[in-house]
Protein backbone atom coordinates (compact mmCIF):
# COMPACT_ATOMS: atom_id res chain seq x y z
CA UNK A 1 0.00 0.00 0.00
CA UNK A 2 1.16 3.46 -0.95
CA UNK A 3 1.37 6.67 1.20
CA UNK A 4 -0.11 9.91 0.26
CA UNK A 5 3.65 11.03 0.17
CA UNK A 6 4.58 7.92 -2.26
CA UNK A 7 1.49 9.24 -4.16
CA UNK A 8 2.51 12.79 -4.64
CA UNK A 9 6.10 12.39 -4.85
CA UNK A 10 5.31 9.80 -7.99
CA UNK A 11 2.76 12.87 -9.43
CA UNK A 12 5.71 15.21 -8.75
CA UNK A 13 7.48 14.94 -12.32
CA UNK A 14 5.74 17.00 -14.84
CA UNK A 15 6.20 13.91 -17.04
CA UNK A 16 4.72 11.71 -15.15
CA UNK A 17 1.36 13.97 -14.41
CA UNK A 18 1.13 14.41 -17.66
CA UNK A 19 1.09 10.56 -18.83
CA UNK A 20 -1.28 10.80 -16.00
CA UNK A 21 -3.74 13.30 -16.97
CA UNK A 22 -3.73 11.60 -20.64
CA UNK A 23 -4.76 8.16 -19.20
CA UNK A 24 -7.50 9.76 -16.43
CA UNK A 25 -8.64 11.19 -20.13
CA UNK A 26 -8.66 8.43 -21.72
CA UNK A 27 -7.21 4.96 -21.81
CA UNK A 28 -4.09 5.00 -24.27
CA UNK A 29 -1.27 2.83 -25.35
CA UNK A 30 2.21 3.22 -24.85
CA UNK A 31 2.43 3.94 -28.76
CA UNK A 32 0.08 6.82 -28.20
CA UNK A 33 1.96 8.44 -25.17
CA UNK A 34 5.71 8.03 -27.37
CA UNK A 35 4.15 9.77 -30.10
CA UNK A 36 2.88 12.49 -28.17
CA UNK A 37 5.37 13.39 -25.39
CA UNK A 38 8.42 13.14 -27.03
CA UNK A 39 9.92 11.07 -24.60
CA UNK A 40 12.27 7.55 -25.28
CA UNK A 41 10.75 4.37 -24.48
CA UNK A 42 12.64 4.01 -21.46
CA UNK A 43 11.48 6.98 -20.57
CA UNK A 44 7.95 6.30 -21.08
CA UNK A 45 8.33 3.05 -19.51
CA UNK A 46 10.04 4.31 -16.39
CA UNK A 47 6.93 7.12 -16.05
CA UNK A 48 4.64 4.30 -16.94
CA UNK A 49 5.96 2.25 -14.31
CA UNK A 50 6.01 5.13 -11.12
CA UNK A 51 2.20 5.52 -12.14
CA UNK A 52 1.45 1.50 -11.76
CA UNK A 53 3.13 1.24 -8.49
CA UNK A 54 1.81 4.43 -7.52
CA UNK A 55 -1.69 2.48 -8.03
CA UNK A 56 -3.21 5.39 -9.84
CA UNK A 57 -3.52 3.72 -13.38
CA UNK A 58 -3.43 -0.08 -14.22
CA UNK A 59 -2.97 -2.08 -17.52
CA UNK A 60 -5.37 -4.72 -19.29
CA UNK A 61 -4.98 -5.73 -22.60
CA UNK A 62 -2.23 -2.92 -23.65
CA UNK A 63 -4.14 -0.27 -22.76
CA UNK A 64 -3.28 1.68 -19.71
CA UNK A 65 -5.93 3.10 -17.83
CA UNK A 66 -7.21 4.97 -14.45
CA UNK A 67 -8.17 2.82 -11.32
CA UNK A 68 -11.04 3.83 -9.09
CA UNK A 69 -7.82 5.04 -6.94
CA UNK A 70 -6.59 7.24 -9.17
CA UNK A 71 -10.26 9.04 -10.67
CA UNK A 72 -10.22 10.44 -6.95
CA UNK A 73 -6.66 11.40 -7.08
CA UNK A 74 -7.29 12.88 -10.65
CA UNK A 75 -10.06 14.72 -8.95
CA UNK A 76 -7.63 16.49 -5.84
CA UNK A 77 -5.76 17.35 -8.71
CA UNK A 78 -8.56 19.69 -10.31
CA UNK A 79 -9.81 20.70 -6.78
CA UNK A 80 -6.23 21.98 -6.63
CA UNK A 81 -6.05 23.80 -9.68
CA UNK A 82 -9.47 25.03 -8.70
CA UNK A 83 -7.73 26.87 -5.97
CA UNK A 84 -4.54 27.90 -7.71
CA UNK A 85 -6.92 29.64 -9.94
CA UNK A 86 -8.58 31.52 -7.10
CA UNK A 87 -5.40 31.76 -5.42
CA UNK A 88 -5.50 35.93 -4.78
CA UNK A 89 -8.85 35.45 -3.51
CA UNK A 90 -8.30 33.18 -1.06
CA UNK A 91 -5.37 35.10 0.00
CA UNK A 92 -7.79 37.85 0.71
CA UNK A 93 -10.35 35.86 2.36
CA UNK A 94 -7.47 34.90 4.87
CA UNK A 95 -6.58 38.57 5.39
CA UNK A 96 -9.95 40.08 5.94
CA UNK A 97 -10.55 36.93 8.15
CA UNK A 98 -6.82 37.05 10.25
CA UNK A 99 -6.92 41.52 10.56
CA UNK A 100 -10.94 41.26 11.66
CA UNK A 101 -13.05 39.13 14.01
CA UNK A 102 -15.77 37.97 11.58
CA UNK A 103 -18.96 36.74 12.48
CA UNK A 104 -19.45 33.23 10.86
CA UNK A 105 -22.58 34.76 8.91
CA UNK A 106 -20.51 37.41 6.99
CA UNK A 107 -17.44 34.95 6.67
CA UNK A 108 -19.73 32.68 4.55
CA UNK A 109 -21.30 35.50 2.71
CA UNK A 110 -18.01 36.78 1.88
CA UNK A 111 -16.65 33.81 0.67
CA UNK A 112 -19.95 33.32 -1.39
CA UNK A 113 -19.13 36.79 -3.23
CA UNK A 114 -15.59 36.10 -3.72
CA UNK A 115 -15.80 32.56 -4.98
CA UNK A 116 -17.20 31.15 -7.70
CA UNK A 117 -16.51 27.31 -7.58
CA UNK A 118 -19.47 25.45 -5.22
CA UNK A 119 -16.54 22.92 -3.90
CA UNK A 120 -14.31 25.12 -2.70
CA UNK A 121 -17.06 27.71 -0.93
CA UNK A 122 -18.54 24.19 0.67
CA UNK A 123 -15.02 23.69 1.67
CA UNK A 124 -14.34 26.44 3.29
CA UNK A 125 -17.34 27.27 4.98
CA UNK A 126 -18.11 23.98 6.25
CA UNK A 127 -14.52 23.19 7.47
CA UNK A 128 -14.44 26.27 8.68
CA UNK A 129 -17.35 25.94 10.90
CA UNK A 130 -16.10 21.99 11.94
CA UNK A 131 -13.36 23.57 13.72
CA UNK A 132 -13.97 26.74 14.55
CA UNK A 133 -11.64 28.68 12.94
CA UNK A 134 -14.02 31.82 12.47
CA UNK A 135 -14.83 32.18 16.23
CA UNK A 136 -11.18 32.26 18.04
CA UNK A 137 -12.73 32.59 21.23
CA UNK A 138 -14.03 28.86 21.06
CA UNK A 139 -12.57 26.06 23.38
CA UNK A 140 -9.98 23.61 22.32
CA UNK A 141 -12.71 21.02 23.78
CA UNK A 142 -15.61 22.14 21.77
CA UNK A 143 -14.06 21.09 18.36
CA UNK A 144 -15.82 18.65 16.82
CA UNK A 145 -13.56 16.42 14.47
CA UNK A 146 -14.96 15.00 11.30
CA UNK A 147 -14.67 11.97 11.31
CA UNK A 148 -16.28 9.81 8.34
Amino acid sequence: MNSVFDVLKALSDPKVLAIFNIIALSNVDRGFLLSHLNLSTRACHYRVSRLLRSGVISRKNGKYSVTSFGLVVHHAQNLIGLALNSYWKLSAIDSLESSHSIPRHEYNKIVSNLLSDDKIKEILTREREAINIVDPRKSINSIRLNVR
